[in-house]
Order: C-alpha cells, then sequence, then structure tokens
C-alpha cells in the first residue's frame, strides 16, 4: 500500500514542491488566459493579432483583408491584399481576391492577368478558374470565359457559382 501512495508520500517535502509547482501553473495558464481570451474572442481579432505578430506573414495580412471583403471594406481590404503579394507573389488568395476588386471596378483586363498569377500559383484553385471566366466574358470573350468556367467545374463539380455562372453565360447562349 505504501508503494501505491507515490513519491509525496514516501517523501513528504516532494508533496509540499509538488502543490507549489501546481499552483504555479495554474496562476501562469490564468495570467496566459486572461491575456489571450481577447485574442480569441472572434475571427478578426485572432487575425489582427497574428497580422501583428507576423507583420511578414502574408497569409496574416490575407486573413484579416479577407474579413474586410466580407464586411465590404474594400477601401481596407485592397491595402493589405496588395501588401500581401509583395510579400508573396504566389498568394493565391489574395491574387484571386485583388482580381475579384478589379473586376468589380470595371478593370478587366488587370484582373485577368491576377487570375492568372493566381492559376499560376495553384493550378487546382477553381475560384480563379471561374474569376478568369467571369473576366473574359466582361470583354465579350464569352467562349474562351466559358472554357474557363467550364475548368472551374472539372477541379469542383459542386462549385454552385461555377454551375451558375455556366448556366448564364455559357449553356443559355450556347450555339
Amino acid at each position: 500500500m505504501g508503494e501505491a501512495l507515490g513519491a509525496a508520500a514516501v517523501r513528504p517535502a516532494l508533496r509540499r514542491w509538488a502543490i507549489i509547482a501546481a499552483a504555479g501553473w495554474g496562476a501562469l495558464l490564468v495570467v496566459v488566459g486572461w491575456i489571450q481570451v481577447p485574442v480569441w474572442h472572434d475571427m478578426r481579432a485572432l487575425y489582427e493579432h497574428a497580422a501583428a505578430l507576423a507583420p511578414d506573414s502574408a497569409s496574416a495580412q490575407y486573413r484579416v483583408a479577407y474579413l474586410d471583403v466580407e464586411d465590404g471594406r474594400w477601401d481596407l481590404a485592397v491595402p493589405r491584399l496588395e501588401h500581401a503579394i509583395e510579400l508573396d507573389p504566389r498568394e493565391v488568395s489574395a491574387l484571386n481576391n485583388l482580381g475579384v476588386w478589379h473586376l468589380r471596378e470595371g478593370r478587366p483586363t488587370l484582373a485577368q492577368l491576377l487570375f492568372a498569377r493566381a492559376i499560376a500559383s495553384n493550378p487546382a484553385h477553381f475560384r480563379s478558374w471561374l474569376n478568369l471566366g467571369l473576366a473574359e466574358i466582361a470583354q465579350g470573350e464569352r467562349e474562351a470565359g466559358c472554357a474557363y468556367v467550364r475548368r472551374s467545374l472539372e477541379i469542383l463539380p459542386s462549385y454552385a457559382a461555377a454551375r451558375e455562372a455556366d448556366a448564364a453565360y455559357c449553356r443559355a447562349h450556347a450555339r
């Protein structure tokens, strides 16, 4: 039975140090939790914290920009997207989203260049294929655009936005 009580029962001094160590560890967890809980409050707080801790991380910059896009704050998102691309010229999502902004602003040629760069960085990025197709269609190049839309669907057949674009621009106007 004495063996079952462990080292603390055999050496009472160890018990005291074990309690002190456990209390210290608990106090440390409380302090770290107190500091980190605001960071974990929501995705914006988490991503902004990550971007502040890693200002040279293209991914961290992109994540904050993405939240700005979701909030409709392109004025905040565009500089972050551009910065993410400066940090990593192959940051696919930043290239794609910056291309979307240029397409929305009526600059399909610039958008096409960004989508093409995104595809060159990741040929399986189905969103960039769709967006390249939409940029082509916006310039009156329906056949080329529909080929890109179909490529997007080849990569991800369930991609609803590509299905909608195919139905609206490609199948509806097929000769």
